[in-house]
């Protein structure tokens, strides 16, 4: 059974959010030119855009507290939750530094376009 420290697992989930926040916010800026010329669905595609930049950025500094604030004591299950992951990647990140390796048989979701 593969099992992490609350406190663990809540910071490298607050890490991916993290990141996902940089991603969004390059997006945004990437989009986000000329904004006054453009008609009212391009703007509102764009603050939707920074809406999610800053979700992201919330949910991550919520879950950075929250990990900070745990014991080290307390262990969650996380072997059932990482089947669900299909990007090896992501897996291994969240996977951590266990002694057990996620299995990636089933793994098909690397490159999973509009899909």
């Amino acid at each position: 059974m593969t099992t992490h420290s609350l406190s663990d697992l809540l910071r490298s989930l607050s890490e991916e959010l993290r990141a996902l926040s940089g991603t969004t916010e390059e997006m945004h800026h990437l989009v986000c030119h000329d904004h006054l010329s453009q008609d009212s669905d391009y703007v509102r595609t764009v603050q939707s855009i920074d809406h999610t930049t800053q979700m992201l950025d919330n949910l991550s500094t919520f879950l950075a507290v929250i990990g900070e604030e745990a014991s080290e004591d307390w262990q969650v299950a996380v072997g059932t939750a990482l089947e669900t992951v299909r990007m090896t990647e992501l897996k291994r990140r969240l996977h951590g530094s266990s002694a057990e390796t996620p299995d990636s048989s089933n793994d098909n979701g690397d490159l999973e376009l509009f899909g």
